[in-house]
């Protein structure tokens, strides 16, 4: 399992409720939010996480934050929306996806988790396509209009179910 974007660790305490043999990777850029999910899945048995965020390269970014909204985290180039203070940068690391994947050794996925903030469309293209395409199911959320190319990508492969709830400024998907 993937997860792309774990946050405080909800998902990844999930997917070992639910799936208790699987392997699960979790991928968290932001460095206090990445302490949170240290301490939540700490001793659990068969999670690797990691500091930094996958995307389409390798950079060193300055991330705009709120200080407030850890889920607002984002490498999207207008971060657009309310937020709940002044924005100021926070360093984090980005590694190419499908440079990170190979380094694990992951040639198969059974399930990609990824709410990486209106990032997911790079962060997917990025990773070797077969895997992808091998996946038995990929569930997130999608943030701004990258979503489309996303889910064209995505279409011939899986059968794709989206909802959307009034007013929220995203849609999850499943595919």
């Amino acid at each position: 399992i993937l997860d792309i974007g774990s946050n405080i660790g909800t998902s990844i305490l999930f997917f070992r409720e639910k799936f208790p043999t699987a392997k699960i990777y979790g991928f968290e850029p932001h460095p206090e939010t990445f302490q949170i999910l240290e301490k939540n899945v700490a001793g659990l048995p068969a999670i690797e996480i990691f500091n930094y965020a996958l995307g389409a390269t390798n950079a060193d970014v300055a991330v705009p934050f709120d200080g407030a909204d850890f889920s607002r985290f984002t490498l999207a180039k207008d971060p657009g929306g309310d937020w709940s203070g002044p924005l100021s940068p926070t360093s984090c690391q980005v590694k190419h996806a499908g440079d990170a994947v190979k380094s694990l050794g992951l040639t198969n996925v059974d399930l990609i988790k990824i709410d990486c903030e209106g990032v997911e469309y790079d962060v997917i293209k990025a990773l070797p396509f077969d895997l992808v395409k091998r996946c038995k199911w990929i569930v997130g959320e999608l943030h701004n209009e990258s979503a489309f190319p996303l889910l064209a990508m995505l279409d011939p492969h899986f059968d794709l179910d989206l909802k959307k709830t009034m007013f929220a400024p995203f849609f999850r998907f499943h595919a």
